[in-house]
């Protein structure tokens, strides 16, 4: 079995980034050599775009010996804060961020261990991820800590020692330390610009040269890199740099800054750790922070440096010092940085030599690094002393966290490395391999007993002891190490982790088979289907398990079908194969439970063996809204890609995700340029309403398939062959396009009817009675002609914008649907005009808030309403008390952690105590059933704002309440203006 290693990497700094590649790439090659799969979770946030792109040219040329790389984002530490427009770090910023993080730390803690366990880990491995290590511990999996501790040390001289101890417990969970070269204090500056080979991958000079006579032509300028760890953008300091104004200079900058206008023509660094380096070789100097990997990248390339100073950040200082008269170099401060002669002074550090690469260096670069050390100035530096063990990290951060403590521990000296370019990242994957094959290939299989004796590090994983440029410290896994603990070289014996109960996986529950029936009229029993006249269901994978995926897939195995869902979320797949749906949809926990006793239906994250030999592979994966409103197409670009490598036989490939008109040929074309396999495309949009989506599958208006193969469409007719509905069978475009039309039309039948409301309110008339009698016109329907405070969800706000963009991309402007989308935005906050048209001034003021989800019957809060509302409340000074039968937990979490001045209630008469006012938002059943004498009798003042129109006269008889609805001013009570004279 392959061995599966979750690799926890810093979202903050290129360093973080670059040293784990270095790592995981050894770990590839040192896994295929003894023989092992390697199954590698890279669990990160921001540096997730640069893993993928750095490691997809080795993952992919390692797949036929069993290696996957799975990507899952998680925000790390708050890491450092900087003041605005400054350099210096904001240490009440940081205080207030690192409040937050710690206070949700038990909650993260919880998810982690939950994901490991479903993931089946073997071991844990963290980059300065402190949660990593106690989730590990809580899951029974063994974990190893990576890092050299500087921003434990950034944080120490900012924050309080007090406010660190949870953070500080945190890595005391961790089992082993892998100690890097020059990982400590006050000899890590030193150190690091020492073993800078580790940093700097194999360089191709002919590559280099290419490059600059590409960017650079004839020579003419010079290549400064800006690799500042802060964008360059409108109001930062860099925006000082007057030598990007300078045309004796060109900038070589990272993917993803910001940049100003005057300076259009910089060079961005495609966003790829391969290609990367190669920028960064080819550049005349580097103008950068202090940070240990791009300062040692350039130390070992022998690139001239130009430092922003940070003076409260030691490491910074250490760097400095380190390189002071050893390497050319350049300190900056802000004024400096608009200082009119910096110019001249980069041309004079770089030399006007003009050579691409300095002489010393230029023969490192072009064989991936010499195994000299990378400046002739440093043979003359003294020993290197490596990191104490773990041991002294448990005595450092139990004390003064973690340097403090570090004199009491002896030193452990290690030679510098053998080889400056691979020698530090082989032993660092030497060892974490060694300790992931210690025990048994699967830590499910471990018996829950005490742990076992100690097992013998292969000696074919690891490196000599001759490169082992500092030791490994364990400590008893049945303990936080705050006890002494052995450390072990290269080839000595690492503990096994205890093991998980083995109850790690828990059994689906057993289940009333019939309960489905009985509760749910509407679903039939199932039967196996005929299909193609061979008296057998088919075989079905649905990619995606969101509303759509999920839904289609138990409805599709209710018909009688052998379903597959998969989710690249091994603790989603976990939950569904547990019986429990991680959605609130009425009735579909119910058929889950029922069709997985039946054979029927499976849940995996493994897409490569779901899509082998099926009839229909159907790809429902999210495409939620990029910042211009277009929809994002990555995550079925890439459920296309894998389903091109592992898919067999002659399937049919349909797309049900919401996506833009030419994409269903973007991906038939994208899958085939991978594959020789044949397949049908087809468009197979959906028409789900969440809180019936069940219904909505089993009962259609119609189905549409979109497709120009005969053969496909005789297969979807044959899948929904039991289903009495209509058939539409276009062509692929117009499939996409009924889809977001239909959506669109939709929310502008909401908008319409919105704006009559708000008229009827100007002139009298009640906007219910008028929608009635409209709704008898067959030609408009009285279907989304219910007047409120707008549409929200994940569908008519995504549909509505994307559209938008659709006819903007062909030069079409589309009038109607931008002012449906104005009007619907504007709608909610008649709610704040009715408060104001009450009370005047609401600061001071207590509002309930009823309805938190976008609509009743589900959890989902994207773009609710309350969302805005309670926003605006808030700015305005107004205490917030919310409540929501269901949705209370997705909107905290989506509405942000501070909840400052929001009170969450247990029930609608909680949130009403004591209020000013009840604002309903969400039209569930229990507000419209409200007893509003009783009601009455815990409010503070009778005020009632029904934004859903809930209530009716007879409900508000014999009451006093101040009653305001939408479009009904005949109802309006207690400030009730007169009927209006008309005059035109």
């Amino acid at each position: 079995m392959a061995l599966s290693i979750a690799y926890y990497i810093s979202d903050y700094g290129y360093g973080h980034a670059s040293r784990s590649i270095a790592v995981i790439r050894e770990l590839l090659r040192q896994a295929a050599a003894a023989g092992k799969a390697l199954h590698l979770h890279a669990v990160s946030g921001r540096a997730l775009p640069f893993l993928e792109r750095s490691l997809a040219a080795e993952f992919e040329a390692a797949r036929a010996g069993g290696h996957r790389l799975f990507l899952r984002r998680m925000e790390s530490e708050p890491g450092y804060v900087l003041a605005a427009g400054s350099m210096q770090a904001d240490p009440r910023q940081l205080s207030s961020r690192m409040l937050l993080y710690l206070a949700d730390l038990p909650a993260r803690v919880r998810r982690e261990a939950s994901w490991l366990g479903a993931a089946g880990i073997n071991l844990t491995v963290s980059d300065i991820v402190a949660e990593a290590f106690t989730a590990s511990r809580r899951a029974g999996i063994p974990s190893i800590g990576v890092s050299n501790f500087t921003w434990f040390t950034a944080y120490q001289e900012l924050l309080p020692a007090e406010m660190l101890a949870p953070l500080a417990k945190a890595y005391l969970d961790m089992d082993a330390f892998i100690a890097l070269a020059g990982s400590r204090e006050p000899e890590w500056g030193r150190v690091a610009v020492r073993t800078a080979g580790f940093f700097c991958r194999d360089v191709d000079h002919g590559r280099v040269l290419e490059l600059r006579e590409q960017l650079n032509p004839g020579g003419q300028r010079r290549l400064i890199g800006l690799f500042p760890g802060m964008g360059i953008g409108k109001g930062s300091l860099l925006e000082q740099l007057e030598l990007l104004r300078d045309s004796r200079w060109l900038a070589v900058v990272s993917s993803g800054m910001q940049l100003p206008d005057w300076a259009e023509d910089a060079v961005r660094i495609p966003e790829s750790e391969t290609e990367s380096q190669h920028y960064v070789a080819a550049c005349d100097v580097m103008l950068t922070k202090p940070g240990w990997g791009t300062v040692a990248e350039a130390v070992c390339l022998g690139k001239p440096l130009a430092l922003l100073q940070r003076p409260l950040f030691r490491e910074d200082r250490c760097t400095t010092n380190a390189l002071r008269d050893r390497h050319p170099l350049l300190m900056l401060d802000a004024d400096s940085l608009g200082s009119p002669d910096l110019s001249d002074r980069l041309l004079e550090l770089c030399g006007r030599s003009g050579s691409p690469l300095p002489a010393a260096s230029a023969s490192a670069a072009a064989v991936g690094l010499s195994s000299e050390p990378p400046n002739a100035a440093m043979s003359a530096a003294p020993p290197v002393t490596a990191a104490a063990p773990a041991s002294a990290v448990a005595a450092g951060l139990s004390a003064e966290l973690p340097n403090a403590a570090m004199s009491a521990v002896p030193p452990v000296t290690a030679a510098a490395p053998a080889s400056a370019s691979r020698s530090e990242a082989a032993r660092v994957a030497g060892l974490l391999l060694a300790h992931a094959m210690s025990g048994p290939d699967s830590a499910y299989s471990r018996s829950a007993s005490a742990p076992s004796a100690s097992a013998t590090v292969p000696s074919a994983s690891v490196p000599s002891a001759s490169s082992a440029a500092a030791p490994i410290a364990s400590a008893p896994a049945s303990s936080a190490p705050t006890t002494s603990a052995s450390t072990l070289s290269a080839s000595a014996t690492v503990p096994t982790a205890p093991a998980p109960p083995s109850s790690a996986v828990p059994a689906l529950p057993a289940a009333n088979s019939t309960s489905s029936d009985r509760h749910h009229p509407l679903l039939r029993t199932a039967k196996p289907i005929n299909y193609n006249g061979s008296g057998k269901a088919m075989k079905i994978t649905v990619v995606g398990t969101g509303y759509v995926g999920l839904v289609s897939g138990v409805c599709y195995a209710e018909l009688g079908h052998s379903v597959i869902c998969v989710d690249k979320d091994p603790m989603k797949v976990a939950t569904l194969q547990n019986g429990e749906i991680p959605i609130y949809e009425p009735g579909l926990q119910e058929l889950s439970v029922r069709n997985s006793e039946l054979g029927r239906l499976r849940f995996t994250a493994s897409l490569g063996d779901a899509v082998k030999g099926v009839d229909l592979i159907v790809i429902a994966v999210g495409t939620p809204p990029l910042p211009s409103g277009e929809a994002n197409l990555a995550y079925i670009e890439l459920a296309a890609q894998e389903i091109a490598d592992a898919m067999e036989g002659h399937p049919v490939v349909a797309i049900k995700s919401t996506v833009p008109v030419g994409t269903n040929e973007k991906v038939r074309d994208l899958i085939r340029a991978r594959t020789d396999c044949p397949f049908d495309s087809v468009s197979l949009p959906e028409f789900l309403r969440e809180g019936s989506a069940v219904s909505d599958t089993m009962n259609p208006d119609r189905i549409v398939i979109g497709t120009e193969s005969p053969r496909a469409e005789a297969l979807l007719r044959e899948l929904h062959a039991r289903l009495d509905c209509a058939f539409a069978v276009t062509d692929i475009r117009s499939a996409e396009m009924i889809k977001y039309a239909s959506n669109a039309f939709l929310a502008t039948k909401i908008s319409f009817i919105n704006e009559i409301a708000n008229i009827c309110e100007k002139v009298g008339a009640d906007v219910t009675r008028v929608a009635e009698g409209m709704g008898y016109d067959k030609r408009i329907g009285a279907s989304f002609l219910k007047a409120g405070i707008g549409y929200g969800g994940s569908c008519f706000p995504k549909d509505t914008q994307a559209l938008i963009q659709i006819a903007g991309h062909v030069d079409y402007e589309f009038k109607l649907l931008r002012s449906v989308v104005e009007v619907n935005q504007d709608q909610r906050f008649n709610v704040i005009r009715k408060l104001e048209a009450i009370f005047g001034e609401l600061r001071g003021r207590t509002i309930a808030v009823w309805g938190l989800a976008f609509k009743p019957e589900t959890d989902d809060v994207r773009e609710a309403p309350a969302q805005e509302i309670i926003g605006e409340l808030l700015a305005r000074g107004v205490e917030v008390r919310a409540y929501d039968p269901i949705a209370m937990d997705n909107f905290r979490s989506t509405f942000g952690s501070g909840d400052g001045g929001v009170t969450w209630c247990e029930s609608a008469l909680d949130a009403a105590t004591d209020s000013d006012a009840v604002c309903l938002l969400t039209e569930w059943k229990e507000f419209g059933q409200m007893d509003l004498q009783q009601l009455r009798g815990v409010v503070r003042e009778p005020v009632l704002i029904d934004g859903r129109n809930a209530f009716d006269e007879a409900d508000l008889q014999d009451t006093d309440f101040i009653y305001y609805s939408v479009g009904r001013p005949s109802l309006a009570r207690g400030v009730k203006a007169p009927v209006p004279e008309l005059s035109y």
